[in-house]
């Protein structure tokens, strides 16, 4: 862990810990798809920094670009599309998905991470336990299916080549 700590402190010197050069470099990386991807690559270049908690550093920021492809979202989109996506997969596909819906990757992953969880941590209620997680998102995924039509074909989203 501590390794990590010292790691988020270096990455943050480039900056001169100055959080205005850092938030622009943030949004400048976040106009395009490439840029928010090579961010995170970046990113984690940190160590003990992996594919679910970079993204989750910055969405926890406050940037709507991020979502944190955890074992919800993961197997929501997984099971949505037919896929074994691994996390970084995930992430891509829910910034396509967040494109052609017309929201927030962060929005996205919020709801999927909601009911899969069924922890509404905000207001203090839970849904469950922790063990009926993968009969909330089993019941998520077939009312998306069923909202479709009998059967939801995998989504071919194009990215722009930016």
């Amino acid at each position: 862990m501590l390794k990590g700590m010292c790691g988020g402190v270096r990455y943050l010197k480039r900056f001169n810990m100055d959080a205005g050069r850092f938030h622009e470099h943030i949004l400048q990386a976040c106009k395009t798809y490439r840029g928010t991807v090579s961010l995170l690559d970046e990113y984690r270049s940190i160590p003990e920094v992996g594919v679910a908690l970079a993204p989750n550093f910055f969405s926890d920021l406050g940037y709507k670009e991020f979502c944190k492809p955890d074992v919800h979202v993961c197997a929501i989109i997984n099971g949505l599309e037919g896929t074994n996506y691994d996390e970084q997969q995930v992430f891509e596909r829910m910034l396509c998905l967040a494109k052609e819906s017309g929201v927030p990757p962060r929005q996205l992953d919020k709801v999927f991470y909601l009911a899969g969880s069924g922890n509404f941590y905000l207001a203090g209620k839970s849904i469950g336990d922790k063990w009926d997680g993968p009969q909330r998102r089993k019941a998520l995924i077939e009312h998306l299916r069923i909202s479709q039509g009998t059967k939801l074909e995998p989504l071919n989203i194009q990215i722009d080549s930016d």
